[in-house]
């Protein structure tokens, strides 16, 4: 019977220590996955901001005749606004696919992160939220839309966007890792 009861106290220490190790191991898991997929969506944002700046000043030149506009260097010479935006578009292929790959790696970071530890939780809305900003913020720099005017509006706010969502991330994220 004694055998019975260390046996039965024993099996509980070890079910709680492997519990604990367990849990434990599943927050650091999920640390290590939000800080790279929030990492990994800052820098390629700051992509997608290079070739977003890119169409923008390459519009605005086509429409209002300035810059490459005139030079007989430039690729943008004499071109209208839309075909100098496609040869922008083209320019910026490499980026474009760098951004497409990142962001297929960064859906699979996300997904595995669907089951925050509770402490966590508020970090994970907030991460989600950076998730859907980030995704329209580089799809601009996949493929512009709308008028010069409103595309240089909607980059603004989904860069301001990303900034705040950014520093709200900071404060919850553990020994603040993010850059």
């Amino acid at each position: 019977m004694k055998n019975l009861i260390y046996l039965a106290i024993t099996l509980t220490i070890l079910g709680a220590g492997g519990y604990y190790y367990w849990s434990t191991q599943k927050v650091k898991k999920y640390e290590q996955g939000a800080q790279e997929s929030v990492q990994t969506m800052l820098l390629t944002a700051q992509l997608g901001e290079s070739v977003i700046d890119l169409y923008s000043t390459v519009w605005r030149n086509a429409i209002y005749k300035e810059g490459g506009y005139f030079n007989r260097e430039s690729e943008y010479y004499l071109k209208d606004f839309n075909e100098a935006l496609s040869a922008a578009q083209a320019n910026s292929v490499k980026s474009t696919d760098m951004i497409l790959k990142s962001t297929m790696h960064i859906d699979s970071l996300v997904k595995s992160l669907n089951d925050p530890p509770a402490k966590y939780q508020a970090l994970h809305v907030k991460l989600i939220d950076l998730y859907g900003i980030y995704n329209e913020y580089v799809s601009l720099a996949i493929a512009p839309k709308g008028s010069l005017t409103s595309f240089n509006d909607k980059t603004n706010e989904l860069s301001s966007a990303l900034l705040k969502v950014r520093k709200e991330i900071l404060v919850q994220m553990p020994d603040q890792k993010i850059e």
